[in-house]
């Protein structure tokens, strides 16, 4: 239970990286070498493939400019619980999706 439980927390914070990278409209070449990474590095953490230290998400969270936990957070939750607060867009530039 304990691996499936750290399985799904890494997935969670490569998909919070991932995500804000988007939403900052950053290519993950770009992230990668600010954190002094390669690509290939990046796309493993951000699919949850890789271990992330905490120094590591200090340093994603820094040049992302946000707090270090939204990098923890359940996106689900957070759209379910403040979908106004979302950084997830579901619209374009002709309304909603």
């Amino acid at each position: 239970i304990l691996m499936i439980i750290y399985r799904n927390l890494n997935e969670t914070i490569g998909f919070n990286i991932k995500a804000w990278r988007e939403i900052k409209g950053l290519k993950q070449e770009w992230l990668a070498t600010k954190i002094g990474l390669c690509k290939s590095s990046l796309s493993q953490m951000e699919t949850g493939k890789t271990e992330i230290t905490i120094s590591r998400l200090s340093e994603i969270a820094v040049v992302l400019e946000i707090d270090i936990f939204l990098l923890f957070e359940n996106p689900c939750e957070r759209l379910k619980n403040t979908p106004t607060e979302s950084p997830i867009s579901f619209t374009n530039d002709k309304g909603l999706l």
